[in-house]
């Protein structure tokens, strides 16, 4: 029964009296108001009473540990945690079961409703919890909601989850996750199994013994304006990000992280999806293949670049893999290096390719791509590229088709061994290639040889290839399209003329204008 409807009844019906119980009701404090706590202590010290509603220590004292204790047991619109400038070490070792009095600070499921626990630092710079490796640092249960702000969350040790490990509803805002470790699982710096939004953030300098040396990720992550950085996965992929759930990420810098395995900066799994928008993925690296990326899910890309990554093997910026279904539009893949196939872009799945740039990429074969799945490039550029052999912008192993896009500068047989062909693309026998509304200009092989092409390419629209008949090496299909020589000075040097990516102008005179 709702009780402020008889009330009202009292009120109409029995004057003054019904007046002072209304008032009463109007002027009480809601039960539902946040608490506050602020700590006074740096000590490691458990709540006296946790029944009591007050943060207070045996001693009299508020430490962080109490506060948390405290707060676990609040209701309604839950608790504020106001921690100020200081380093907060944990000192209670995790014994028994590893209950909220010792280890890890445990953010516990609420017995009723969706209070939110929020812990509030003076700034990541100044506020400093640390777990002194006695435990992971937090832990965020099922049906919890939280917030930590404002804080570096350092110093966790653990099997697996080394700074956080999150099944609730956790925001981590103006923060930094670093120095922790999962000895021999996943998540060095947090484990996501729940809904994890990280805003303005660092991770950074975290180890894991098996994914995800900064991130693993297995159900919800959504990452604004943060960093990913300096993280290790030691024994399985995703040096930075391991996402095996939804992740968004939008203004990220996803950089210097390392996998000895696969996805030096990201590796996104099979059942993963991924969006990226406006980051940067640069200086990562992997014995293996995708030293920024590696994808077997699902992966869109838009207005971000992927530069300066190394793979021992395949994929020095990105890998796609042959299960994956990668789109990269707006984008700039540059100055990335494979040891052996795929400067910027390895690709045996399906890879879209819309209005982006892929330059001085290099890698033994495929120095900008090597396309071993169904590749589609649309409104871009593939320029001064390097391969040590063959397919100095392109080597096609399956089917690609280029439409209105340029194909300049790249150069196999980089390393002058005399060894290797086609500057521009290389198509193996067997494969299909189709070319369309497109220019194919100024590609080498060796230090001097004009060389656009080789293998067969099939024409469709109108084309232009090389500057004469010695440059245009390979076989060209015409049956549904038309080509013509491009001649001398068809385009200009690369550069910013305008558009999300760099692009070859054309002089005056050009004949593909």
């Amino acid at each position: 029964m709702n009780p402020q409807p008889t009330r009202c009844r009292r009120f109409l019906g029995l004057g003054a009296a019904a007046f002072i119980s209304l008032a009463f009701v109007l002027t009480t404090p809601p039960a539902h108001a946040q608490m506050t706590f602020t700590v006074d202590s740096q000590l490691d010290q458990i709540d006296a009473d946790t029944a009591d509603g007050q943060c207070r220590t045996s001693a009299g004292t508020c430490t962080l540990r109490a506060a948390v204790m405290q707060a676990n047991t609040s209701s309604g619109a839950g608790a504020v945690i106001v921690l100020p400038v200081g380093e907060y070490h944990l000192t209670r070792p995790a014994t028994g079961g590893n209950g909220p009095d010792v280890g890890d600070l445990n953010l516990l499921a609420p017995t009723a409703g969706q209070p939110i626990i929020t812990i509030l630092g003076a700034g990541a710079a100044d506020t400093v919890i640390d777990a002194n490796q006695i435990d992971r640092v937090f832990s965020v249960a099922a049906g919890r909601s939280a917030v930590l702000s404002g804080v570096t969350i350092s110093g966790g040790y653990a099997v697996e989850a080394g700074g956080v490990y999150n099944l609730g509803s956790l925001t981590i805002s103006n923060a930094t996750v670093s120095g922790n470790a999962a000895t021999l699982y996943d998540g060095g710096g947090i484990l996501n199994y729940g809904a994890l939004l990280l805003a303005d953030s660092r991770v950074a300098a975290n180890t894991a013994a098996g994914g995800g040396g900064g991130i693993f990720n297995d159900d919800t992550l959504t990452l604004r304006d943060s960093q990913l950085s300096e993280n290790t996965a030691e024994q399985q992929p995703g040096g930075g990000l391991f996402n095996f759930g939804v992740a968004e990420l939008t203004g990220a810098i996803i950089q210097a992280n390392t996998s000895p395995q696969a996805g030096g900066g990201i590796y996104n799994h099979e059942v993963g999806e991924l969006q990226i928008a406006a980051s940067l993925i640069e200086a990562n690296t992997t014995g293996g293949d995708g030293g920024g990326l590696y994808n077997v899910g699902l992966a869109t890309m838009a207005h971000t670049t992927v530069r300066a990554n190394t793979a021992g093997l395949a994929g020095g910026g990105l890998y796609n893999h042959e299960l994956g279904d990668l789109t990269a539009a707006d984008s700039g893949i540059a100055t990335n290096t494979a040891e052996t196939v795929g400067g910027g872009l390895s690709t045996d799945g399906l890879a879209t390719i819309k209005r982006s740039a892929i330059y001085d990429n290099s890698g033994q074969h495929g120095g900008g791509i090597l396309n071993s799945g169904a590749l589609v490039v649309i409104n871009s550029t593939i320029s001064g590229n390097r391969a040590l052999i063959s397919g100095g912008g392109l080597y096609n192993q399956h089917i690609a088709t280029l439409y209105s896009s340029t194909i300049a500068a790249n150069r196999a047989d980089a390393d002058n061994s005399g060894i290797g062909g086609g500057g521009g693309v290389d198509n193996e026998g067997g494969a299909s290639l189709e070319v369309g509304n497109t220019l194919i200009a100024g590609n080498m092989t060796g230090p001097d040889a004009g060389d656009e092409c080789r293998g067969t390419l099939a024409v469709f629209g109108r084309n232009l290839i090389g500057a004469d008949a010695a440059a245009v090496t390979c076989a060209i299909d015409n049956a549904f399209g038309e080509w013509a020589y491009a001649g001398l000075d068809a385009i200009g040097p690369l550069g910013d003329n305008g558009g999300p990516t760099p692009t070859h102008a054309l002089p005056p005179g050009s004949r593909a204008i």
